[in-house]
């Protein structure tokens, strides 16, 4: 396995990481098919003891991602306790949501062009700035 993919939260990711190690290999004559194909492995809770569905983590790679970044917005919930002290002060648009990403996603592949939404008409999404390059 790759060296960069070595760290992982959980054994759960081990498979996530197994695949960007497979789409990342080249034997020098093409280029990865990494380099072509958007990657996203999400999970729907942060942690494992609550369930709570704020900050969840999502490994995101390929297709010109800016890589080695550790992206955190800011929230805002009714129950303070939901809210952990270092992201009270966390700058950017609070609330983001999963089809902010989706939304990044579909741009980059070209599904959808600049303007499109993703998700319920609604729900205030946009893309997350810089995510892509």
């Amino acid at each position: 396995m790759h060296p960069r993919f070595t760290t992982t939260y959980s054994a759960g990711h081990r498979a996530y990481f197994y695949a960007l190690d497979q789409l990342s290999y080249t034997d020098g004559t093409i280029p990865p098919l990494l380099d072509s194909t958007v990657f996203v492995a999400i999970s729907e809770f942060n942690d494992g003891g609550p369930h709570y569905q704020n900050y969840v983590p999502v490994i995101a790679a390929g297709n010109g991602l800016r890589g080695g970044s550790n992206l955190a917005f800011p929230t805002e919930f009714k129950e303070t306790f939901m809210v952990p002290a270092w992201a009270r002060t966390l700058p950017g648009p609070k609330n983001r949501t999963p089809n902010d990403l989706w939304q990044n996603v579909l741009q980059t592949l070209g599904v959808y062009q600049a303007g499109q939404k993703f998700g319920a008409p609604s729900v205030t999404t946009s893309p997350v700035p810089g995510l892509w390059v």
